[in-house]
């Protein structure tokens, strides 16, 4: 069997393990995806050759292998116990021996002040009370360290009515959009997120939450637009960044403000 067969092979095996079908499609789209492309995105956010880095909301942990490759240390934090069993078990399978699972919610991470030189949440952020996560990732960043995440905007969700992306026996994302428009009106009305699911986040509130939060050089772009250190091969968008007239999918990079005189 070659490299390629045996990574192929476990791979299907794996995602025979998975307990919903919307887990086992979506475990191998990511990993059908070549690590190269996540690593590129990474090298065009400039999380490279950094001490300590988080990812935060790991999912089945294939940003936290691209970050492993690029980093000395990825501390890798998951809600979901089915995906941080999987995201362990292809670590080792990968042989990425610098990552530190640990499972939690990343709106309250259990880590020291200032423990970390960027912050990595991929489409995630969504499903938490963003300010507060915000202001959870300001506390855990290092003076100038690096937030970059990923979100979406109305769009995406009308798209998901209108189109329904990626369906599976066991989720509905025409339904799953519309709830989330309605979480939204509740959590925008009520000023915190009290219930479950996802929620819309407009790009604009969004900055204001990142300002008050403590957070400076905010650079916001289409998801897997922003190319900061102007690598000769740009990333690649997995979505696009507006659907139906309203934004879609959108990517945020950012700095920890420094204290003056540091």
């Amino acid at each position: 069997m070659t490299r390629t067969e045996h990574w192929v092979n476990f791979l299907d095996k794996t995602a025979k393990l998975l307990p919903t079908e919307r887990d086992r499609d979506f475990f191998l789209r990511v990993y059908k995806t070549s690590e190269d492309v996540y690593r590129r995105r990474l090298r065009g956010i400039g999380f490279l050759n950094m001490e300590s880095v988080l990812d935060a909301g790991c999912g089945f942990g294939q940003w936290s292998i691209a970050l492993a490759s690029l980093n000395k240390e990825v501390h890798s934090v998951e809600l979901d116990a089915d995906r941080l069993r999987t995201a362990k078990c292809v670590a080792q399978e990968t042989g990425a021996k610098n990552i530190t699972f640990m499972q939690g919610n990343i709106e309250e991470i259990a880590a020291k002040d200032e423990s970390f030189d960027a912050i990595f949440c991929y489409s995630v952020i969504y499903y938490t009370d963003f300010r507060k996560t915000l202001r959870e990732f300001f506390r855990l960043l290092k003076p100038k360290g690096k937030l970059y995440f990923s979100t979406n905007g109305l769009g995406w969700y009308i798209h998901n009515i209108i189109d329904k992306p990626y369906p599976s026996a066991d989720f509905d994302p025409r339904q799953i959009a519309i709830e989330t428009i309605k979480n939204s009106f509740e959590f925008f009305r009520k000023g915190d997120k009290t219930e479950p699911g996802s929620i819309v986040m407009p790009r604009h509130i969004v900055i204001e939450a990142l300002v008050e939060a403590g957070f400076n050089k905010i650079i916001a772009d289409g998801e897997g637009k922003i190319n900061s250190v102007k690598d000769d091969v740009p990333p690649i968008s997995f979505f696009k960044e507006s659907y139906y007239g309203e934004e879609g999918v959108y990517e945020i990079l950012c700095e920890k403000q420094a204290l003056k005189g540091t």
